[in-house]
């Protein structure tokens, strides 16, 4: 079955960290493809506090160039779109448009996993999909089972998710129908947050986006104070 990584964010902007996760997914878990899929309008965040949806894809969609199995998806694009976009509706329509079979991940830093209680729906989506969860200094597996209920969790029978591939013989916690792995080995010391910081201050960004994305940056003057 065909393996696809589902990447949400608000990729404001995207940057090396976000990128060296994806190719780290793709060598652990053999996925086809990444589809990056920048929020229009995320629940967490008002459209004052993000560059323009525009400019945001347009930076995945220059990030993503250089790699063939990188999607830049406009999956959640229609920003006229009053509500909010919710994780769990977006893996329907992921599926809805895929079409054809295919086993869905979804790639969440270590973090932002341990937010999960407050998503909307938050049971429903842990089981509309795998889970790879980036990790870092301090995570591990047992650490995140601990948020998961147990009514969750698949039966201590040696029963385990469909699927067949690699991933399934990888360590994971395994949900009724799905499972959560930890992708461990991708550090890379950045943050949307100190590259709009570094940006306000004229500083270089050399390392921390890709060329193509500072130089759109610098052109569209974006994150300058």
């Amino acid at each position: 079955m065909k393996a696809i990584g589902l990447f949400g964010g608000t990729f404001d902007p995207i940057h090396s960290g976000h990128l060296a996760a994806a190719r780290a997914a793709c060598r652990e878990f053999d996925l086809r493809e990444v589809h990056f899929i920048p929020s229009a309008r995320p629940p967490h965040k008002t459209a004052r506090e993000m560059a323009p949806f525009a400019d945001r894809y347009a930076m995945v969609v220059l990030a993503c160039a250089g790699y063939p199995a990188f999607v830049a998806s406009r999956l959640e694009a229609d920003e006229r779109r009053r509500r909010p976009y919710y994780t769990v509706e977006t893996i329907r329509r992921a599926r809805r448009r895929l079409g054809k079979p295919v086993r869905l991940y979804f790639l969440v830093g270590a973090d932002s996993f341990h937010e999960l209680p407050t998503w909307k729906d938050w049971e429903k989506l842990l089981e509309a999909c795998d889970f790879i969860v980036v990790n870092r200094p301090g995570y591990s597996l047992r650490r995140l089972q601990r948020m998961i209920p147990r009514r969750l969790l698949a039966r201590q029978d040696g029963s385990k998710p469909a699927g067949g591939s690699r991933s399934d013989r990888r360590p994971r916690i395994a949900l009724r129908r799905t499972a959560i792995y930890l992708l461990r080995g991708v550090e890379v010391p950045v943050s949307s947050t100190t590259i709009r910081r570094r940006t306000a201050h004229g500083l270089s960004l050399r390392g921390m986006v890709p060329r193509v994305v500072e130089e759109y940056i610098r052109q569209r003057k974006l994150y300058r104070s």
